[in-house]
């Protein structure tokens, strides 16, 4: 998985490397970064180590400035690190889903991502992976979802998601639910692409898989539109 420590994800605050509105990001001062971001010398994408205050706000789990951020057109929402992570991966990563559903509805976010390294990840493999089932569910119900730009392996999810549950056979139970919903998820997508996922998601009564109004729908098989593609 990708780098996440407290250092990395701190790293707009901490000393050497402070930026007022690294520090504000880090600290949750959504008030303070509107401020900031209204100072004509502010850099919004400058961070320590390339990690942006967006990314900061993300892996700490502050929605609040992140919605902040995603308000200025000149924050950069698909910015990476310098291993490839993007603060839509560090958001599945960390399952900030309230972060993650609002990158989402960014005009110009990029769903299907992939970090440089240690693996080449796009946040719906990484979701599989981790068995972030609600992280799974918001990534899918994106209209610029594609299974094409996230294939893992030679694989496409739905198949790395059964190759997961084959080696999780006789793992833990909350292991085995996690991953036979993500499968569900992914079977839904297939037979009728993110409106599919929405539909399956209001029958169970699942709202802490819904995406946000304006994110999904009308998706189809998942066409790439704005924001969608990989690299």
């Amino acid at each position: 998985a990708l780098e996440t420590d407290e250092d990395k994800l701190e790293a707009a605050g901490s000393e050497g490397g402070v930026t007022a509105l690294g520090l504000a990001c880090k600290l949750g001062h959504d008030e303070a970064v509107r401020c900031l971001l209204e100072h004509p010398l502010t850099d919004r994408n400058l961070a320590k180590r390339t990690t942006t205050p967006l990314m900061t706000a993300t892996g700490l789990g502050h929605h609040h400035v992140v919605r902040v951020l995603l308000a200025d057109r000149r924050v950069d929402v698909n910015k990476k690190r310098r291993d490839g992570a993007t603060a839509l991966l560090l958001s599945v990563q960390m399952n900030r889903l309230e972060c993650t559903r609002h990158l989402l509805l960014h005009p110009q976010i990029r769903v299907s991502v992939r970090s440089l390294f240690p693996e080449r990840l796009t946040p719906l493999v990484l979701a599989i992976r981790l068995r972030r089932t609600e992280q799974l569910a918001l990534l899918l119900q994106s209209p610029a979802i594609t299974m094409d730009d996230n294939l893992f392996e030679r694989e496409i999810p739905l198949e790395y998601a059964r190759s997961i549950a084959v080696d999780d056979d006789g793992a833990d139970e909350s292991v085995s639910v996690a991953i036979q919903r993500a499968i569900k998820l992914l079977k839904s997508f297939e037979s009728g692409g993110c409106d599919a996922v929405e539909s399956l998601i209001i029958a169970e009564g699942d709202s802490g898989a819904r995406a946000a109004p304006g994110s999904g729908g009308g998706g189809g098989g998942g066409v790439t539109g704005p924001g969608g593609g990989g690299e």
